[in-house]
């Protein structure tokens, strides 16, 4: 009796769907076709601070691999099934930035953590300066939220932005998932992702995030 079929339900696992940087590229194509949209329609104001921000948050993501939610907070107190509590945050400010170390400062409030820490990673030199750049064109202060916005909103955003370019909607979350992927073409070692990401093991990190598919064998190995 042929049962291969059953054994490959248990043993196949779903491939990791990361995003890729041409695809980056095509989500900003999007971002100026509805700003372009916006001014025709005038249905938006702010459309050209909307815009650079959103391009600097997709840039941000991808760079760092943070979570969303790490990101622009968690505006309301909310109970876990243990009965623990997450509670509200504001998201990342500009003071969380060292800026001659290049150092990000952090929290983590991953949902699966009873207790929340601090996490810190390095940001490169292009960053900083996107970063800068933005802070000192819109005038924000130190204290001020980098990107005030909820996650709600941004996952919104991005499926207005995907639809205009005719592509697959990606949620915030894949831009993680594309970091790792990128790190793991880039040949770098696991144990570097796993400290970029806030994993407690580079397990999570490989069987989670950075798991070998198709197309990434293929691209790694020239075919």
């Amino acid at each position: 009796m042929n049962n291969l079929p059953s054994i490959r339900q248990t043993i196949l696992q779903k491939p990791v769907r990361g995003i890729y940087p041409e695809e980056i590229i095509k989500i900003k194509t999007g971002i100026d076709i509805w700003v372009e949209e916006s001014k025709k329609l005038k249905t938006s104001k702010n459309t050209e601070f909307i815009s650079y921000r959103d391009k600097l948050l997709i840039d941000f993501l991808y760079h760092t691999g943070i979570r969303i939610s790490d990101v622009v907070g968690r505006p309301y107190t909310k109970y876990r099934k243990d009965g623990t509590i997450i509670f509200p945050w504001e998201g990342i400010k500009f003071s969380d930035i060292n800026w001659q170390k290049g150092i990000l400062r952090f929290v983590i409030h991953k949902r699966s953590r009873k207790n929340l820490f601090i996490h810190e990673i390095v940001l490169d030199k292009s960053m900083l300066y996107d970063l800068m750049q933005y802070k000192q064109r819109y005038t924000f202060e130190d204290n001020d939220i980098m990107f005030k916005m909820t996650l709600q909103n941004f996952d919104k955003s991005l499926k207005k932005y995907s639809k205009y370019v005719g592509m697959e909607y990606l949620s915030a979350h894949k831009y993680r998932h594309g970091m790792a992927i990128k790190d793991l073409e880039e040949e770098k070692p696991d144990f570097l992702t796993a400290f970029r990401l806030g994993h407690s093991s580079v397990d999570v990190t490989n069987s989670t995030y950075r798991r070998m598919n198709t197309d990434y064998e293929r691209k790694m190995r020239g075919y």
